[in-house]
Order: C-alpha cells, then sequence, then structure tokens
C-alpha cells in the first residue's frame, strides 16, 4: 500500500481510538486541515485543540469502503458513525483526502455529507438503563457479553467465537454501519454503568410503516426483567417517534424464553417457520409475532 494511504488508515484509526497525541503526531508542525465546515485548522496546535475540545463529533467510527491513491493524495472513502454532545448519532459519508511529504500529513481534507434517508438516532433511557450507539470502547464488554456461546446459539447475527478485536470490526462493521433501515442500541445499567445487552430495530420500511425488532442480553442478568424494560422503550419509540405500524419479531422455538419477553410487550404469534434458519449445522424452526401501534 502505498504510503499517503498507509498513514491515512492509521489517522482514522487514531481518531476512532481517541489518540490525540498519536493523531498529530502524524501531521507536520505546519499541516494545514480543511474540516467539512469549511474552515481550516493551520499548524500541529491547532489541530490538536481542534480533536481535545473544538469538535462537535464526542467519539466516532469510521467504516472503510474504499482505499486509493490519487497522484499525490492518498483518499479514502466510507460511512462515518459519530455521537455529538448531546447523545445523538449522526451518520454522514466522508471523502478524506490527505498529502503526505517526508512521512507526515501536510494537507488534509474532509468531505462528508449526511446519509440519505438516515435520522439522528437520539438516545434512550428507561428507570435502570441507556440505550444507546455502541462505541468502539464497548468492545470489551460486547466481547464478554456476546462471547457467550448461549448469547450466540439462539441468535443468527450474533459472531462466534467472539474475542476483543473481533467485537471492535462487528461494531464498526454492522452495529454502527451507516443504514437508514436500522436503528441498534447498546444497552446499559444505569447501576453499574456497563453493557448488558443489544436492542434493535432493523429492515425498517418507512413506505410500509414497519419494522423488525431484535435483542439479546447478557446471560448473567436473565432473569431481572431487562430484556422487556429495553425493548418495550424501542417499541414506544419505533410508533411515537418513527411513525411505524408494525412491528415484527422472529425466535427460534427452542428459545421460547423470548417469546415470554415478545407476549408481555403486546406481540402476537403469526405463525410458524419451519426450518427457516439453520444454525450450526442444524436447521431451525422459528416463530414470527408481531404488534400493531
Amino acid at each position: 500500500m502505498d504510503s499517503n494511504s498507509s498513514i491515512a488508515l492509521r489517522l482514522l484509526r487514531a481518531i476512532d481510538d481517541e489518540d490525540w497525541p498519536g493523531v498529530t503526531a502524524l501531521f507536520a508542525d505546519d499541516a494545514e486541515y480543511r474540516k467539512p465546515a469549511g474552515d481550516t485548522c493551520r499548524g500541529r496546535a491547532a489541530i490538536e485543540r481542534h480533536y481535545r475540545d473544538e469538535r462537535a463529533v464526542v467519539v466516532g467510527m469510521h467504516r472503510v469502503a474504499q482505499v486509493w491513491d490519487r497522484g499525490a493524495w492518498g483518499v479514502v472513502t466510507g460511512d462515518f458513525v459519530g455521537r455529538l454532545r448531546d447523545g445523538s448519532r449522526q451518520c454522514v459519508r466522508f471523502i478524506d483526502r490527505i498529502r503526505v511529504e517526508a512521512g507526515s500529513i501536510v494537507e488534509r481534507e474532509v468531505m462528508t455529507a449526511a446519509v440519505p434517508g438516515a435520522l439522528p438516532v437520539a438516545p434512550l433511557a428507561t428507570s435502570r438503563l441507556l440505550l444507546r450507539g455502541f462505541e468502539l470502547a464497548d468492545a470489551a464488554d460486547l466481547a464478554r457479553v456476546a462471547g457467550d456461546r448461549s448469547v450466540a446459539d439462539t441468535t443468527v447475527t450474533v459472531p462466534y467465537p467472539l474475542d476483543v478485536e473481533g467485537a471492535r470490526a462487528w461494531i464498526v462493521d454492522d452495529l454502527a454501519h451507516c443504514l437508514p433501515e436500522q436503528q441498534v442500541y447498546a444497552v446499559v445499567a444505569h447501576e453499574t454503568s456497563r453493557l448488558i445487552g443489544c436492542v434493535g430495530l432493523r429492515h425498517i420500511e418507512h413506505a410500509h410503516g414497519q419494522g423488525e425488532l431484535t435483542f439479546w442480553f447478557d446471560a448473567t442478568v436473565r432473569g431481572h426483567g431487562y430484556a422487556g424494560e429495553a425493548a418495550g422503550a424501542l417499541v414506544e419509540h419505533a410508533f411515537t417517534t418513527l411513525g411505524l405500524t408494525r412491528l415484527v419479531a422472529h425466535f427460534m422455538t427452542r428459545n421460547p424464553a423470548s417469546g415470554r419477553v415478545l407476549g408481555k410487550l403486546g406481540f402476537v404469534s403469526e405463525g410458524l417457520m419451519r426450518r427457516r434458519v439453520r444454525k450450526w449445522g442444524r436447521f431451525e424452526d422459528v416463530e414470527l409475532w408481531a404488534r400493531l401501534a
């Protein structure tokens, strides 16, 4: 890989890790950084001040789609998901151009555009829980919770085995992907400030007013009502804020606990889909439940 592109990727990784000394060390003393708003930071000190104190995004994640060389410039494109100071998340498409001399960035320009159809994702709260977007700092907890084989056993999308680096990749490549048709939340307990599960709306079809509710939780907190509490908050959000009129949910027949949670939330059975998915080489029957607004 050419040096411009390599340094561009190192820069994005340092930004995602909030490694501000690592970020500024990549710039030359007199570098110029043209921000998406159009104004320019000049000099390493101004660039460091921008990242530490001034930018609207508190934390964020880059999902790189393409990397290539354009003459003197290294160019990276992809999605960026950022959490703003008010706690909301926003998704943009980005083009990041950097020019390198003698191993240091001398010019950087970032251009962004909002993802069509994607709305800011605001955090949700209940008496015991905070629902917010996933962040890279969640990787260790995500690996601990979702890496439990019992969680992956009755879900289709949770990878197994899952280590910290795999959790980080999953956050960037799936949970933090800029998709207008999904909103996925990390569930954090107020009491411990630790990640205990995940709830999400997937396959959102605004034209038809519907979406799919998904959830999974730490095996060590089952029986405490967290799944129903978090999913209930998301159902309310789907109907009142997003304007959906129908939600569906699926679960394997050998996982009746999910059915009990859905029943308490007002979902009703709409049928059995025999041999609907294959999990670890075995076909599974799946129940379809739904609720109307």
